[in-house]
């Protein structure tokens, strides 16, 4: 029962998780923002006549929310399609460096980009119209709507812009037309006629005006003729103005109905994602439930144990085959053309896209989504201009990881990890640690990099302050990031120790120094004990030299016992036996009268060496007590001395420079502490020479045209030996 309560709490455990982690996925906080702009849509004519084209240009800039400036806008032009001539692609002309522009015909969209962020007002498109000639007189309005810019962070929308003109149509005078009699009534009536179209012109684009002469008596009805003529024309004319509005209208829904589609097929991609992210978190949970009812069952019930370590082993290579999968499926952002590059063919997939001309296939929407909002925005069109002009405000931000290495020697190579995370797909090549460029290596998941680093000379908490960056696209960006690792202190150490004796007055003199360069040691004592157990001396050490007198009996064996007690970090309450613990020695003592010390046969094995190459010195050595000889003095520093094949050896550190050697063997130690100076001539002299040069990769190449033999090879000279670098040509 207790068991199965365990398990109840923590599936409603994992059941939280789960709830957490659908509300983290469904949340969304980058909406748009509309900012304050200066933006106007001006005309270099507001009266027209059929057949007379009209420029708009429209301005965009000053944004108060700007700082980086804007590098790309999409907006939508509106325009009376039974006024002007259909707009196309030719009739859009880019200003000041703006460029890439793209127009849709059949949504009257329209997108642009420019690769130097822009912050000023300034022209950024005119659009020219041509007015029909079957246009008819009036005012008309041309607008352009649904403005969107970005400056890489969020969308800005802008007010929609319009401006009217006026369409008027010339006096239509028939060259046959002559006055008689009343013609000045005619004249004035035609006159009045032609005002009243152009005063009735500026309020209305359904009235249709013509003035026509005529020189027949039957005028009048002709008028009316004509006025007939005009009203049923006027009236068409109306229908179809009210038609093309509605087509135009349909247009628009029928485009917005299409950005309702992909922002379902969007949000049926995420949600797809997601699913697929929540499915395999389940079967990760669902893997440690089976491992721990395993460790639970192996010992009770085997079969069951076998059967849920298969289950366990199936789910773990299903986890290993999703993750391939899923990072197959996160390629790189903006490459949207299948390529393997990314460059401005991608950016002109993204801008139709956007203006719905060409649609990029579901799978790469993730690609394209350059700021991962889950939409696909001019701010995406921005980042990506940024990204190809390698302008892109890249963000990096560290996360703090458990280092493996906590504690580090002196001196030594480590691996420092760390876990960041880059905006739009970067990844990270290079980082500047205390000044100093270093290259790292990307683990194959969860942005964690490992860069290999050395350690200080000196002990304590080392900061490695991370300043800068380099992606892997050559973009430096800077950071502020400190990692700490802790360099380990020196374990301490009892050296230089030595025993003097007194023989008038029994006594045995102990001198030893307790190396401790870093402060590592927490206690420290000797305690000096007889052949029988009895403690006859005990005391405290000090770091640095330290001096022990004890009266002992000729011949009688007593024992030395070092204890030293470290710790090699600053953490006081570390419990770790590597890095917490306790120095033992033991050393025996013993008075004796007379050793009978001798040395003999000291010498080398051979008379030469080389740079770079350790020496080795044999000798002999005996006295009456069973202590040997541990340490040897030579030249001043104090050598380790082991026994090779019945004879003591000194092996000594390889000499630098060139020349002849002197070996001055001056006091040997034996391991009870007794010390012996060397009085004795046992002084050695070696020549110490350089390496003679070899020839390696020796090639020989003949020409048969001219008879020549080209010889290759390599000379390798590391004592620097040659005197002189001379070729002979043979001639054979």
């Amino acid at each position: 029962m207790k068991y199965d309560r365990k398990i109840s709490v923590f599936l409603s455990l994992v059941g939280v998780m789960f709830i957490s982690l659908g509300l983290m996925l469904s949340f969304d906080n980058k909406p748009s923002f509309v900012a304050n702009t200066e933006t106007t849509l001006n005309a270099n004519m507001t009266s027209l006549k059929v057949g007379q084209e009209v420029i708009v240009t429209l301005d965009l800039g000053n944004y108060s929310d700007v700082t980086s400036g804007y590098n790309a806008y999409k907006a939508k032009l509106i325009y009376d399609q039974n006024i002007f001539e259909q707009v196309l692609q030719d009739d859009f002309i880019s200003l000041n460096d703006w460029e890439e522009l793209e127009y849709n015909p059949d949504t009257f969209e329209f997108v642009a980009i420019k690769k130097v962020g822009s912050k000023t007002l300034e022209n950024v498109v005119q659009v020219r119209l041509r007015v029909k000639t079957t246009a008819d007189a009036g005012t008309t309005t041309i607008k352009i709507n649904n403005i969107v810019t970005s400056e890489g962070r969020k969308d800005i929308v802008v007010d929609d812009k319009s401006v009217d003109v006026h369409v008027i149509r010339d006096q239509v005078t028939n060259p046959d037309d002559t006055n008689t009699g009343d013609s000045s009534n005619n004249n004035e009536s035609n006159n009045n006629e032609v005002n009243n179209s152009y005063d009735n012109s500026s309020s209305s684009s359904n009235n249709s005006f013509n003035t026509i002469y005529s020189n027949n008596s039957s005028s009048e009805s002709s008028d009316k003729v004509n006025d007939q003529n005009t009203t049923e024309i006027d009236k068409d004319d109306h229908n179809t103005i009210e038609t093309s509005k509605e087509d135009q209208e349909e247009a628009s829904d029928s485009v917005d109905d299409k950005k309702e589609e992909k922002v379902e097929e969007r949000e049926v991609d995420n949600i797809r994602r997601d699913s697929f992210i929540v499915f395999i978190t389940i079967m990760l949970l669902f893997l440690i439930i089976l491992i721990i009812l395993y460790r639970k069952k192996r010992n009770d019930n085997k079969k069951q144990a076998n059967m849920l370590f298969m289950f366990a082993l199936m789910g773990v290579c299903y986890l290993l085959f999703a993750g391939s999968v899923y990072a197959a499926y996160n390629l790189f952002k903006g490459e949207l053309n299948e390529d393997g590059k990314i460059n401005y063919d991608d950016l002109k997939l993204l801008e139709l896209h956007l203006i719905n001309k060409k649609t990029i296939p579901s799978y790469l929407l993730e690609n394209a989504d350059m700021n991962s909002d889950d939409k696909i925005t001019v701010t995406d069109l921005t980042l990506l201009v940024r990204k190809l002009e390698k302008t892109l405000d890249y963000e990096v931000e560290f996360i703090e990881i458990d280092q493996q290495n906590q504690y580090i020697p002196k001196n030594s190579d480590f691996t420092l990890s760390f876990k960041a995370t880059v905006l739009y797909g970067a990844k990270i090549e290079k980082v500047k640690i205390n000044d100093v460029y270093y290259d790292v290596v990307e683990d194959n998941e969860n942005d964690i990099y490992h860069v290999v680093l050395n350690s200080s000379n000196k002990a304590g908490s080392i900061n490695y302050h991370f300043s800068e960056v380099m992606l892997n696209n050559e973009q430096k960006v800077n950071v502020d990031f400190t990692e700490s690792i802790e360099v380990l202190k020196d374990k301490p150490s009892v050296a230089n120790y030595v025993v003097k004796d007194n023989l008038d007055d029994s006594t045995l003199n102990i001198t030893f120094d307790l190396v401790d360069s870093d402060s590592a040691v927490t206690s420290g004592k000797v305690e000096i004990t007889d052949d029988a157990g009895n403690i006859v001396k005990e005391q405290d050490v000090k770091k640095g030299s330290n001096s022990i007198m004890l009266s002992v009996i000729e011949g009688k064996i007593y024992t030395a016992k070092f204890s030293v007690g470290y710790n090699l970090t600053n953490d006081k309450d570390l419990v770790d036996s590597n890095l917490v613990g306790k120095i033992e020695e033991l050393k025996e003592l013993q008075l004796i009268s007379d050793y009978q010390f001798e040395i003999s046969t000291f010498a080398t094995e051979k008379d030469t060496y080389f740079a770079n190459e350790k020496v080795k010195i044999y000798f002999d050595s005996s006295n009456t007590s069973k202590y040997v000889p541990n340490l040897i003095r030579i030249n001043g520093k104090d050598y380790d001395v082991h026994i090779e094949n019945g004879r003591f050896v000194v092996v000594l550190p390889e000499f630098k420079d060139f020349g002849k050697k002197n070996i001055k063997p001056e006091m040997i130690t034996l391991s009870n502490g007794k010390t012996f100076k060397i009085e004795d001539d046992f002084d050695l002299d070696i020549n110490v020479i350089k390496r003679a040069p070899t020839v390696s990769e020796f090639m020989l190449e003949e020409n048969s045209e001219n008879g020549e033999v080209t010889v290759n090879f390599d000379v390798n000279d590391e004592d620097k030996a040659l005197l002189d670098r001379k070729s002979t040509r043979l001639n054979s």
